[in-house]
């Protein structure tokens, strides 16, 4: 569940870098120096409104297997 209205079935391609020390991901530029490829499919199921504030279910199908994957690109993708 994403928050947020998402209508229609994507393919997103982020580059990724884990930082080892936080245990953290982040979108980077492709050119950065240990950035990996993360790719997942994004099929909108149905949206509604939960406590006023518009919500989608999203089915993801992974791609790529990268830690944090789907929150990371959904967060750089404005969800």
């Amino acid at each position: 569940i994403v928050q947020g209205h998402f209508a229609l079935a994507s393919v997103w391609e982020h580059w990724l870098l884990k930082n080892e020390k936080t245990n953290t991901m982040e979108v980077v530029d492709k050119n950065t120096f240990g950035a990996k490829i993360a790719r997942l499919r994004a099929e909108p199921i149905r949206s509604t409104f939960f406590r006023g504030h518009e919500i989608t279910c999203v089915d993801f199908e992974l791609e790529t297997g990268r830690s944090h994957q789907i929150r990371v690109q959904a967060a750089a993708m404005g969800y």
